[in-house]
């Protein structure tokens, strides 16, 4: 009986100190141009205990943050606006989500470029031993004030566009690309095949947003066809 006992109270402290959450990816990058605010991307973070779990997240702004950014975040029970440095927040992380569940950053660029990360401590506030760091890294370049791909300089360009036809480089091979309306709907997706993609004509003519992500890099590009 002491056996079973010593065995239940060990699994007992097993569970307890438990770690709650995982991410796939603790780090994205967003390479934009000042044209493209507000900038926004997100981190899916999973539910490892099959409970709902009160968790906290506190920010950590990069010393180099331009001070005309705008931060926003967004873990799915609220949205905050603005995220200062320092900020932190309770949030629950749900047991059985229908998606996973995404923390969302964003930056309103206020047509200032620079290079920065923000950085969010994710931990479980009653056990704070365990914390783990994801980071958000904006590379922001001026924009024109136009659409299309003239936004970029030659070393930033990450595709070449003639019409409908998109021509990338070798490192972004198999990799997925989106095309998004300006409103947000997704109207196409497709992987790279042969470094070149074909947009259909049953995309209309317009203004959209060309996205992909190569690794931990999310790039993009508003673009007319």
């Amino acid at each position: 009986m002491k056996t079973l006992f010593g065995l239940l109270l060990c699994f007992a402290t097993y569970q307890a100190s438990a770690q709650a959450f995982s991410f796939q990816d603790t780090t994205t990058t967003l390479v934009k141009t000042t044209d493209q605010s507000p900038a926004h991307w997100y981190l899916e973070i999973f539910n490892d205990v099959s409970i709902d779990t009160t968790l906290r997240w506190k920010a950590v702004f990069d010393p180099s943050m331009p001070a005309q950014w705008v931060i926003t975040f967004d873990d799915q029970n609220n949205f905050y606006n603005p995220v200062n440095d320092g900020d932190s927040a309770d949030f629950t992380l749900y047991a059985n989500p229908s998606f996973p569940q995404k923390l969302i950053i964003g930056a309103i660029l206020n047509n200032t470029a620079g290079t920065a990360s923000v950085y969010f401590d994710i931990y479980d506030p009653a056990d704070p031993s365990y914390v783990q760091t994801i980071e958000y890294r904006f590379i922001i370049s001026m924009g024109s004030g136009t659409w299309g791909t003239e936004e970029l300089s030659e070393e930033e360009k990450w595709f070449t566009q003639s019409g409908r036809s998109f021509s990338f480089s070798d490192e972004y091979n198999s990799n997925e690309v989106v095309v998004y309306e300006l409103n947000g709907s997704r109207v196409f997706s497709q992987s790279i095949e042969s470094n070149t993609l074909e947009i259909p004509e049953t995309i209309g003519t317009g203004v959209y947003f060309i996205t992909m992500k190569s690794e931990h890099t999310f790039y993009s590009t508003r673009v007319i066809l």
